[in-house]
């Protein structure tokens, strides 16, 4: 049995599938089809899109010069569902590319911008190729393969958050708000989006010179701000996710990773302003109820969500919003 290797792009992976040359006519070994669920098959397409690394595919070459896939067939059938819009994405973190982060969650492959459909097609798999084995190290070899799960950056963030500033993060993801109002998903939750989310508010309420909204400046943000940090600094920003809790009867689907910095701080710019909370509740639940997706600031809430600038506009758009709200409910 000899062993060699090789990297195809997703795109010539997809041509070979197209022509015949790579089969998956090895039934004894394959796993049945279908065996992903959609947040796996999800987390499949966001590891192309951010680089993470894919688990290689293992194939023999059979007398007529085929690819015969030993494992890998629901990767690349999955890849290739995704390609045709067999299916839309589940809720995933953001894509990251080059340090900038891409809202994809629900969206089918017509639906990506050229720039990510490019990512995708242009990702390399390495395969490797087996010749001259025979059916029992053919077995053997599906017997020992195993597949690979990317690991959040924002784990490994956590590391550097400290005691203090750590116990400040686990308190306030307990609180009602957290666990009862927002909408995070149970995968979202695994990811440490909710995490991601309350730090991404404290550098807004710290007003931290940020570049990007992203895991790199959430890292030195953190390390800038865990010696410096006070508890009644942190109860007071507690406080306000406690208030925010209070404005919502139930659950919104608007509660996302993406608009909750902007609401606490929206509520930090009406008790700077003297706004009686009342006012602001209103004003919450009638943004909240009558979003518009194709609004300004809606549109600034899809593509690049990092972008420094379309988060200083959201941040303009929804403080203008509450205070021509409340102007109009006093004249």
């Amino acid at each position: 049995m000899e062993k060699t290797s090789v990297n195809f792009t997703i795109k010539k992976i997809m041509q070979k599938v197209e022509k015949g040359n790579i089969r998956f006519d090895c039934n004894g070994v394959q796993r049945k089809e279908d065996q992903w669920d959609l947040d796996k098959k999800s987390l499949l397409i966001h590891s192309i899109l951010s680089n993470y690394p894919v688990p290689a595919i293992y194939t023999y070459l059979d007398d007529e010069g085929n690819y015969q896939i030993l494992d890998g067939k629901q990767r690349i059938t999955i890849i290739k569902n995704y390609r045709d819009n067999q299916f839309a994405l589940s809720e995933v973190p953001e894509a990251v590319i080059d340090g900038e982060e891409f809202e994809i969650s629900g969206l089918r492959f017509e639906e990506l911008s050229q720039e990510l459909q490019d990512e995708i097609n242009g990702f390399s798999l390495l395969m490797y190729i087996f010749t001259d084995c025979s059916e029992e190290e053919v077995s053997e070899i599906f017997f020992r393969l195993n597949n690979g799960v990317p690991l959040n950056a924002m784990q490994q963030t956590r590391a550097k958050l400290g005691a203090f500033l750590i116990n400040f993060v686990d308190d306030t993801l307990k609180l009602p708000f957290f666990k009862e109002k927002a909408n995070f998903t149970k995968f979202q939750i695994k990811k440490s989006q909710n995490e991601t989310c309350l730090l991404q508010t404290l550098m807004l309420l710290k007003e931290y010179p940020y570049k990007k909204f992203g895991a790199n400046d959430i890292l030195k943000f953190v390390e800038s701000y865990k010696d410096t940090c006070n508890k009644s600094e942190l109860e007071e920003y507690k406080n306000l996710f406690i208030k925010l809790n209070e404005a919502f009867e139930k659950k919104n689907k608007l509660l996302k990773k993406i608009h909750i910095p902007m609401f606490v701080m929206a509520l930090k710019t009406s008790e700077e302003m003297d706004i009686p909370f009342d006012k602001f509740k209103k004003w919450i639940n009638n943004f909240v109820n009558s979003y518009n997706a194709k609004s300004e600031y809606g549109k600034l809430c899809c593509g690049n969500t990092t972008n420094k600038e379309k988060i200083s506009r959201r941040l303009e758009l929804i403080n203008d919003s509450l205070i021509n709200y409340v102007t109009q409910e006093e004249e």
